[in-house]
């Protein structure tokens, strides 16, 4: 199976799944990693811009889909090709693979768009928490 994470830094889980031009690709098996390696794709194969993800698209293959922000449509568009996505608050891609095996991935809804996974993109201004704190209500 193969998992991909959202990055734009290849060290941070990162939004907007919408725009993301790069991932870091997990393989695994028997319930741990096998292999990891960075994948880039291009500005027309992003989620926000492709109608459907085909047999040829570089996301083809993945089963989980991680990112710490991600529209309803993406993540609709995602369920109906058989790919599971997850928003998380987790900032390290290591962890949140080893935290997604174990089960215990902190998940948030679909509208959910964080920058650094400590602010939220859209009402910034109104939204900071601290470190460790969850957001109490869904944006979208």
């Amino acid at each position: 199976m193969n998992i991909a994470i959202t990055t734009e830094d290849w060290k941070t889980v990162t939004a907007s799944a919408e725009i993301c031009q790069h991932y870091l690709v997990y393989e695994i098996g028997a319930g741990e990693v096998l292999n990891r390696h960075p994948l880039s794709i291009s500005a027309q194969e992003v989620l926000g811009k492709c109608d459907i993800i085909h047999e040829n698209h570089p996301l083809d293959g993945v089963m989980v889909l991680i990112s710490a922000g991600m529209g309803r449509e993406v993540e609709k568009k995602l369920k109906k090709i058989g790919i599971t996505p997850f928003v998380t608050d987790e900032k390290v891609p290591d962890e949140a693979i080893q935290h997604y095996l174990k089960g215990d991935l902190h998940v948030e809804p679909a509208g959910i768009h964080r920058k650094h996974n400590f602010h939220l993109l859209k009402d910034e201004k109104d939204y900071a928490p601290a470190a460790g704190t969850r957001p109490l209500h869904d944006i979208s």
